[in-house]
């Protein structure tokens, strides 16, 4: 597993090959403000799920800052706080809490249960789900446990927290409104389509996306449905074209989501009328939004650059594999190609694959990788060092 330090082409988006931007076209998350819950750091940067943060990004030439060897797999997309990056591992079931700076292990909390969930960070608390069925609040301060809720299914997806609720599905058919503070349940929605942990049913692995009152969510069953935030009553749902896996982006009143093979599309989230489709974008990734563009990647291995209100393309950026993360806007830069004309910027290599989306902070972006690595990437004139720890997996990291 190698990572080159000083690459000087730019990368696209995370791609099945193991080709990375360190920007990267895969669902950077940053710390970022979010109008509800303006403490709360999440996936996609933002309840809203817009893709969209406000961070210092590498612009390239890059070097390797620091590179950190977890005991295994990583799916779940880094999200950080307060200079402080929280992330998830296949191996051991634990979730990392790291020194954003300098790579250092500070904790490490473990229980049975890979984590591919993208975890949530508010109010000192950290939110996130095992594929064990289990939705697990730990202190952010040391990874103790404040509460936990059994679903089940396996729980992949990544919570919103909004206004002191956690909003989070389960394979189990259901999404759960929770109490930020107990776990307790508020509200239930859906139809209990599994009891066994640990099979394949896919039927919510979407993240939820809330936005001004109302919670949106995906079904792999073709179906997107609007929610009252409050009390979890459907007020819409509609069909799409296929298969749905990546997460709704929500701004301005419209409701941007790509299905798996049926296209990026655009809908009235008054509604859930279809506006717009862009066909050529369908794939598992999240679409990010940001200043009247909407950027999604596709099956065919393209990056695209598509105009918000009319569905237009405006440019596309050709990857050298599959994009299988969700692209992050931050600052000028868009996972190391250039927003305004899809020109690429610079790139850096792994050994395995990318999955989970990388993370942006301070002028270093951050990629957890299939091969069991975290990659602090920054400008070329980053301090070369190595792994700050050789090993990730005690209890308590140090």
């Amino acid at each position: 597993m190698t990572i080159s330090a000083t690459v000087r082409r730019t990368a696209l988006a995370l791609a099945t090959a193991g080709l990375v931007t360190a920007g990267l076209a895969g669902g950077v998350l940053a710390q970022a403000t979010q109008p509800d819950s303006a403490n709360a750091v999440m996936f996609r940067g933002d309840a809203a799920r817009t893709g969209a943060v406000e961070a210092e990004n590498p612009a390239g030439p890059v070097a390797l800052a620091w590179q950190l060897q977890a005991p295994g797999p990583i799916r779940s997309t880094p999200v950080i706080a307060d200079g402080v990056l929280y992330m998830g591992s296949d191996a051991d079931g634990n979730l990392f809490a790291v020194d954003a700076a300098s790579g250092q292990v500070l904790w490490s909390s473990g229980a049975p249960g890979e984590i591919a969930s993208s975890p949530a960070v508010a109010d000192g608390v950290v939110f996130f789900g095992r594929d064990n069925g289990v939705i697990e609040a730990v202190s952010a301060e040391d990874g103790t446990t404040v509460w936990t809720v059994e679903t089940d299914g396996p729980v992949r997806s990544s919570p919103a927290v909004v206004d002191g609720v956690v909003y989070i599905t389960s394979e189990d058919g259901l999404i759960y409104a929770l109490s930020a503070e107990d776990g307790s349940e508020i509200w239930t929605y859906g139809e209990q389509v599994f009891s066994s942990r640990g099979g394949a049913n896919n039927w919510l692995v979407s993240s939820p996306a809330v936005d001004d009152g109302v919670v949106y969510l995906a079904t792999d069953d073709e179906v997107l449905t609007a929610l009252s935030a409050d009390e979890g009553e459907e007020i819409w749902s509609v069909e799409l074209p296929s298969g749905i896996t990546a997460s709704p982006a929500v701004v301005n009143g419209v409701i941007y989501i790509a299905t798996e093979f049926g296209g990026l599309h655009a809908l009235d989230a008054d509604n859930g009328s279809i506006d717009w489709t862009f066909e050529a974008a369908a794939e598992l990734a999240s679409p990010a939004v940001a200043d009247g563009v909407v950027y999604a990647g596709g099956r065919d291995g393209v990056l695209y650059a598509v105009d918000a209100e009319s569905g237009e393309a405006i440019w596309q950026f050709e990857s050298n594999g599959r994009i299988v993360a969700s692209p992050l806007v931050a600052g000028d830069v868009m996972s190391a190609v250039d927003r305004e004309t899809g020109t690429e910027l610079w790139y850096t290599t792994a050994s395995n694959d990318f999955f989970a989306s990388p993370a942006v902070a301070d002028g270093l972006a951050y990629a957890a990788s299939g091969d069991g690595n975290l990659y602090a990437i920054g400008h070329d004139d980053s301090p070369l060092s190595e792994s700050p720890n050789d090993e990730a997996d005690s209890d308590d990291g140090a």
